[in-house]
Parts: structure tokens; sequence; C-alpha cells
């Protein structure tokens, strides 16, 4: 085997030493910064998604805080959020909705 005669291993070790030296200038070169770029693209991606997210973060706060004051009237029949005043169902606004028939007989036993 070549490799392992003993008067080849002075040559080996000098293409070695070349290889090793060509390698390690591609890669200090080209190869490092490269990828030191993208790490850094992608560590400034993160702290902006991040600061953004805080934001976003704070402005929901602040809607449910702003949800959370409007009067209760309005928040149990959804209109606060559309800022409608509320009406009766049937368009009218004067005549009361027809009620099913269960619940007129209930109404009717109750006394109401």
């Amino acid at each position: 085997m070549p490799q392992l005669d003993v008067s080849t291993f002075a040559p080996q070790l000098v293409w070695l030493a070349i290889t090793f030296v060509v390698l390690y200038l591609l890669m200090a070169k080209l190869g490092l910064p490269r990828v030191s770029a993208i790490l850094d693209a992608r560590r400034k991606r993160q702290d902006d998604d991040l600061a953004r997210a805080a934001e976003m973060k704070a402005e929901a706060e602040a809607a449910l805080a702003a949800y959370q004051t409007t009067p209760r009237r309005r928040q149990r029949s959804g209109s606060a959020l559309s800022g409608l005043p509320l009406r009766r169902r049937n368009g009218s606004g004067s005549s009361p909705r027809r009620l099913p028939s269960r619940q007129r007989q209930q109404n009717a036993r109750l006394g109401q």
C-alpha cells in the first residue's frame, strides 16, 4: 500500500499542509463572512419581530382596556364594537317582538 510506505510520508505531509492552508483561507475569506452575515440578518429580524410583537401586545391591551370601560348595556348587546345605538329586532322600535307560544304561556302563568 503506497499510503503506508515510509518513503512517501514527507510528500504526503507537505500536501496535507498545503491543502489545509488553502481550505483554511477559503473558509476564512469566503465561507465564514457569509455565514456571519446570515446570522446577523437573522438576529436583526428576530429583534424586529420581538419589537413589533411588543407593540401589538400594547395595542391589544389598550383595546381591551377601552372595551372594558364601555357601559355594561352596550357590552351585553355587542353594539359597543359597532358604535350603533340599540334597537328592537322587528325594526319598528314601537311594538315588542312576538314571543314563541311556550314563552307566552309561561308569562301568562306568572302573571306578566
